[in-house]
């Protein structure tokens, strides 16, 4: 039986959810209640760390990609990352960036929230007006972009883009799915949460 190992990706994956721990202690040794976004964003990262133990047998147990080449189970694992933890971390960067926005009155994105407006508040929205996330605000957007795509059609681009975050190669070319590794999203995502982090750790209570 082939066993396929990725161990750039193990660690990747190690050192993402490390990072989530770290600011997760940071926030509630500093009496932050702003913890709930970044252990929504821990749990996907188990839930995958299982899913990645399973196909690669690191536990020494029978393997269930024992028939696929070493091809398939990186496409499958490269999908079940995005969707068991980009997409579940966009979705929870946005609910968050509104709701702990709404905390802030002083703030510009509490007024574009607050606006009257029969179209929803999204996080394309509010990165301009969030400093922490602006000063990445090419990075947010090309993740804003790839999550939709994703979601929205079946990971085709509407527009080609390259990841403008410098080390990593993710790349959408337009109506084509986009092209990545497993170790590339990872590191993409450290550098959303990371920043994320910055936004929330930030924060006053009114």
């Amino acid at each position: 039986m082939t066993i396929y190992r990725f161990p750039e990706v193990q660690k990747a994956l190690q050192d993402y959810y490390r990072q989530i721990e770290e600011h997760q202690d940071s926030l509630r040794n500093q009496g932050h209640d702003i913890v709930q976004p970044f252990t929504s964003f821990r749990n996907s990262a188990y839930f995958f760390a299982d899913t990645y133990a399973m196909y690669t047998n690191i536990d020494g147990k029978q393997t269930i990609s024992a028939n696929f080449s070493q091809h398939d189970v990186e496409l499958r694992l490269k999908y079940m990352l995005l969707d068991l933890v980009f997409v579940p971390f966009m979705s929870t960067a946005e609910y968050y960036a509104i709701k702990l926005g709404q905390k802030d009155p002083h703030s510009a994105s509490y007024a574009k929230i607050h606006e009257k407006t029969e179209r929803r508040t999204q996080l394309s929205h509010l990165i301009g007006l969030i400093p922490q996330l602006n000063e990445k605000k090419d990075i947010w957007d090309f993740a804003i972009a790839l999550r939709n795509d994703y979601v929205h059609f079946d990971g085709h681009a509407r527009d080609s883009m390259t990841c403008p975050l410098k080390g990593i190669a993710i790349t959408m070319k337009q109506g084509e799915q986009s092209g990545c590794t497993l170790s590339s999203l990872i590191v993409l995502l450290r550098e959303l949460e990371n920043t994320f982090f910055s936004f929330a750790n930030g924060l006053r209570s009114p």
